[in-house]
């Protein structure tokens, strides 16, 4: 039974595919950079999953004290899987404030075109819509907990 909280902790941090930058908003003309290293697998170069992470690099700027927005990379697209580029756009917006035990609540749009030059096809796109309930247990916000959901849609042109 001593494992038990290690294997709960351990189940709980793989479970998520990787933290999410829009759970709060950064503040007015303030900047952020995140790197995030998600997953276990990959498609490389191929139709099978490789075990290499997925990182993204994002840029963020605080528009507003409620309002950021930012831009991203997916590194290894372009470094291992034949040059693609693959990169999001997007924003995010603080609806409502933490009130004690009733969560912050923010709702974020990324559209991420790749372009891979070799396709026949070579543009599409995913559109992200997600929604992230939030609770900070500390007085600056440093250490979340989140619940996180989203919508994803690809457009191939």
């Amino acid at each position: 039974m001593r494992a038990l909280p290690f294997l709960l902790a351990a189940f709980v941090a793989g479970a998520g595919c990787n933290t999410v930058h829009t759970a709060r908003p950064i503040g007015e003309g303030n900047h952020q950079v995140h790197l995030s290293v998600a997953g276990t697998t990959v498609a490389c170069g191929s139709d099978e999953p490789t075990p290499v992470p997925f990182i993204v690099g994002t840029y963020k700027y605080g528009v507003t004290d409620k309002l950021d927005v930012y831009g991203g990379w997916h590194v290894l697209e372009t470094v291992v899987n034949q040059g693609n580029l693959w990169f999001d756009v997007g924003a995010s917006y603080y609806l409502l404030d933490q009130q004690g035990f009733l969560p912050g609540v923010s709702a974020a749009l990324t559209l991420s075109p790749m372009i891979t030059p070799s396709a026949p096809n070579p543009v599409w796109a995913m559109g992200d819509l997600n929604l992230t309930a939030s609770w900070a247990f500390d007085a600056n916000d440093d250490h979340l907990v989140y619940i996180h959901i989203n919508e994803l849609q690809y457009f191939k042109y």
